[in-house]
């Protein structure tokens, strides 16, 4: 019997597999159309293009906080409180990956994109597309979760053509809803907690004890609540920031998988000038932020305080005369990856490494090592008109402490000349800007009449002397005006407070005045052209002093914008105090 012959399988796939194709290409279509997302963004919109990428995971240490929501998930509410507690640390990164986790869980829940909102409290674009789908949703959730939905989207609400409200009222209106929400819920701890920080966020050098009265009912309840940061910045200055040391003393206990609550209390210990306690507290933080670096594949400088934290520690650590490990500390921070947006040399740890090693090399007078780095990578010519500013004056300082003449007048032309182009270019304050021939006239008019000056002052002053002083006194206004304030402005007695874009402006104004002074009263009357030339160069506060900078980086706030001032200040008088700690920090990481 003949056997029936049919289409093979393979012949029958070839002839559906056009149409197969042409369906899926369709649909493929049709849904790129439906969001309207391009390649490689995210179809939930264009917040969500930034942010965290990975899933988030339940982390230890992220403080002991509980923010009761509408969900039947209960994961969903364990990412909430996480991310409630990172909040508080303004850890704000992986803060909106919790709430994103909660999201990715209960995709209805209006409180958890709330969350979102409120992670993003520096980046308001973002913060108003994230309050959107929590109002969508809001009517599924309790009143007291619709209070807070209703606060926040008031505040970013886009305003009316005919409104007239401006920012500054919508946050009265915004602080007036948390107080509502506080008198509603008495026994609320995370709204008291939120209305404290708030308050002293919006009310600055107000009246502090309203904050404290927010907080004192808070730690009665939880000492180690994570508001304990809060009360650390109410009080960072000076002498009254021991109104914090209690809460000094648990901030990192209260969140200690969050770096930043160990780094703040070491702004307490730096105001008291209690240097080794804060050093202790900067090298915990570190630990923490590695430990969290390694176990969430996040480079240093996406997190908004590392950099930060480590540069504070070195200058601890110079306070209490740890120099080599503060050198390495900063080499350190110059060596690390450059993450294209928050790692350069304009900012981030490699700005800030640079900075801080040429301040050490400078305090502690090791010229040698410094004149050897400036060939290396650690302390090589930049772009930036700051780095280069400070690296000119410091390798003039280096050439003519080592009695290198020489290099040091070439150090004198290259900030000259830099003062020249940055002289060109107006000025932030829409000052004119200079004209280079004009600078020039002036500076030789200057330093002519300085030198005349000199001569009168100290006629038994070889010319060569007299020059040399006067120009090297000349350098010292010209490296101090060129620098910002966060450079070694201990080693010149005019620093400007203005940054490079006004050196040339300034600089020689200030020749005249201050070169007789060095010249007429020298230490020693037999002393050569070179030390005559060094001590023009330093002035009564020179790097001879433990006296640190006082740094324009000192009120670097974190990026959350709390404008946490730092007041580390050297104590001449205070012995280096033992750096101990290192056996208890060795579970941090």
């Amino acid at each position: 019997m003949a056997r029936s012959t049919g289409p093979s399988a393979l012949e029958h796939m070839k002839r559906i597999l056009p149409s197969l194709l042409a369906a899926c290409l369709a649909f493929a279509h049709a849904a790129r159309a439906d969001h309207d997302t391009p390649a490689g963004q995210s179809q939930h919109g264009e917040a969500y293009n930034e942010g965290p990428r990975q899933q988030a995971h339940l982390m230890p240490g992220m403080g002991n906080v509980h923010f009761p929501i509408t969900t039947r998930n209960p994961l969903a509410q364990k990412f909430f409180d996480q991310g409630i507690g990172q909040l508080h640390g303004f850890f704000y990164f992986e803060s909106e990956r919790s709430f994103r986790q909660a999201v990715a869980l209960d995709p209805f829940c209006a409180t958890a994109y709330w969350g979102l909102a409120m992670a993003n409290v520096n980046n308001t674009k973002r913060a108003k597309e994230f309050i959107l789908p929590a109002e969508k949703y809001k009517a599924g959730v309790s009143p007291r979760e619709r209070q807070w939905i209703t606060a926040l989207a008031n505040l970013y609400r886009e305003p009316k053509k005919d409104e007239k409200k401006d920012e500054k009222e919508r946050k009265k209106e915004y602080q007036k809803a948390l107080q509502d929400i506080v008198k509603a819920y008495p026994d609320d701890l995370e709204a008291k907690a939120f209305l404290a920080v708030l308050t002293w966020q919006d009310n600055g050098s107000g009246d502090k004890k309203i904050v404290d009265a927010l907080l004192d009912p808070i730690l009665a309840k939880n000492p180690l609540h994570p508001a304990n940061h809060y009360r650390i910045h109410l009080w960072d200055e000076g002498q009254r920031a021991t109104n914090a040391l209690v809460s000094a003393a648990n901030d990192g206990f209260s969140g200690p998988g969050i770096a930043h609550l160990w780094h703040m209390s070491g702004h307490t210990y730096s105001a008291l000038k209690r240097y080794s306690d804060a050093a202790w507290q900067q090298e915990a933080s570190a630990r923490v932020d590695h430990a969290y670096m390694m176990g969430n594949y996040v480079l240093p400088d996406q997190i908004h305080n590392f950099a930060h934290n480590n540069e504070w520690l070195i200058r601890d650590l110079n306070n209490i005369g740890a120099a080599r490990r503060a050198i390495d500390l900063a080499k350190n921070m110059i060596e690390l990856p450059r993450h294209p947006k928050f790692n350069t040399l304009t900012k981030g740890s490699s700005a800030y490494g640079y900075q801080r090693l040429l301040e050490t090399l400078t305090r502690y007078e090791l010229w040698e090592e410094l004149i050897t780095l400036a060939g290396s990578v650690y302390l090589q010519p930049t772009d930036n008109n700051d780095h280069e500013a400070r690296r000119f004056h410091a390798l003039g300082l280096a050439a003519l402490n080592t009695g290198d003449l020489a290099a040091g007048k070439k150090q004198i032309a290259a900030l000259e000349a830099l003062a020249v182009k940055v002289a060109s270019k107006p000025a932030a304050t829409n000052a004119p800007a200079i004209k280079p021939d004009v600078a020039k006239a002036d500076a030789a008019k200057t330093a002519t009449k300085t030198n005349n000056t000199a001569a009168a002052t100290a006629p038994n002053a070889a010319p060569s002397k007299t020059n040399a002083v006067a120009t090297s006194a000349g350098v010292t206004n010209n490296l101090a005006k060129t620098t910002s304030t966060n450079a070694t402005n201990r080693v010149a007695a005019s620093v400007a407070t203005t940054a490079t874009n006004t050196v040339a402006a300034s600089a020689t104004n200030s020749i005249a005045t201050s070169a007789p002074k060095e010249i007429a009263k020298p230490e020693n009357k037999t002393t050569n052209s070179t030390t005559n030339a060094v001590a023009a160069v330093r002035s009564p506060s020179a790097v001879t002093t433990n006296a640190p900078p006082k740094t324009a980086a000192t009120t670097n706030a974190p990026a959350s914008g709390t404008g946490a001032k730092d007041t580390a200040k050297s104590d001449p008088k205070k012995p280096a105090s033992n750096y101990g700690g290192a056996s208890a920090l060795l579970a941090l990481g």
